[in-house]
This record gives structure tokens, sequence and C-alpha cells, in this order.
């Protein structure tokens, strides 16, 4: 506990005592996710000073223009994902079919149950 609050990590690993024959790997997606959420966070408390701000000058999937942050975000929660092996693969707006495909399926695990 940090000054007598329960971090986040802390509640999904004490949530996780509580499921018989849980194996960890939920907990272990939802804190790669927990890690993605504070690097972004840390980026748009920085905003301007790392350039996160503005138009990134492309369109998603959806005909709309995408902000720098939105690809960031994207690009962060890919390689927090791909980097653990939890994901069987993830798809976002900000990803185009050919992305999808050559980025989020051949790069994260066979083994994994999940998808995003």
């Amino acid at each position: 506990m940090h000054n007598g609050r329960t971090t986040i990590t802390q509640f999904i690993i004490e949530e996780q005592r509580h499921i018989e024959g849980a194996t960890g790997d939920f907990t272990s997606l939802l804190n790669d996710v927990v890690t993605a959420c504070k690097v972004i966070s840390n980026l748009v408390n920085h905003g301007a000073l790392v350039g996160i701000l503005g138009a990134a000058g492309s369109e998603n999937v959806q005909g709309e223009d995408q902000k720098k942050l939105d690809v960031i975000s994207n690009d962060v929660f890919l390689q927090s994902n791909e980097w653990a092996g939890h994901l069987a693969a993830m798809a976002s707006e900000e990803m185009d079919f050919s992305e999808l495909f050559s980025t989020a399926i051949l790069n994260f695990s066979t083994d994994s149950s999940y998808l995003n």
C-alpha cells in the first residue's frame, strides 16, 4: 500500500486470490493494460513537451482524422501487449486491415486465450 491506498495492481492480484482455479493469465493481461495506461497518462501529462498534441496527418479506418495521441496510444498498447504475450491478437480503429494482420496477429502469442 502507498499512503494507506491500495494500488490497482494490488487490487487485481487480491481479487484473483478469491477465484478458485485462477491461473494468473488474466491478471497479467490486466496488469499489461494498466502499465500501458500509465505510460499514456505520463505522455498526456507532458503533452506539448513530448510532441503528442495535434493532428497526425492521417486517417483511421473510419475516415476520421487521427490525432497524434490516438496513434501513440495505440502503439503503446500494441507494444505493451505484444511483448508480454498474453494476447492472441489486437485490433483498433487506428489500424488498417493490413496492419491488423502484419502487426497484431503475427507478433502476438498463439498460446493466448485473449483477443483485444
